[in-house]
């Protein structure tokens, strides 16, 4: 956020957040929960243009997420087990549709990452024996 941003604001977004994930809940009953490491925001542009009318991805703050679905809680109690599962750096795909089908979409937009500092490979990195050219 910017940072002359008040707190109301702030506020005022949490609560819309909020009303917004709520709803997602009350109008959905099939969730996935996706890793969303190393996305670029184009990917997930085009991501939710080919899940348009399909499916709605929500990404929000794991915390925020926590508390709306504690207050979710009351009206169905099976969300706890999507609560606790509400880790590191995940989003939610809300949909009616078959969650195969959309779990194959979001698969089939996996793009490979370039290599970042201090980041961990999601696969294992073999590295040959042999001169390195700096003997």
């Amino acid at each position: 956020m910017a940072p002359n941003v008040s707190k109301a604001e702030k506020k005022d977004k949490k609560v819309a957040y909020r009303a917004k994930m709520l709803d997602l809940l009350a109008e959905y009953k099939k969730v996935l929960i996706v890793k969303a490491d190393n996305v670029s925001s184009n990917q997930f542009h085009q991501l939710r243009k080919e899940l348009r009318g399909r499916a709605v991805i929500l990404m929000g703050k794991n915390t925020q997420q926590r508390k709306t679905i504690s207050l979710a809680l009351k009206n169905n109690p099976k969300l706890r087990a999507l609560q606790e599962l509400l880790r590191l750096n995940v989003g939610l795909v809300f949909t009616h549709e078959d969650l195969s089908e959309i779990r194959k979409i979001l698969l089939s937009n996996v793009v490979g990452a370039p290599a970042q500092v201090g980041a961990t490979s999601p696969v294992n990195v073999v590295v040959p024996a042999g001169n390195t050219g700096l003997e």
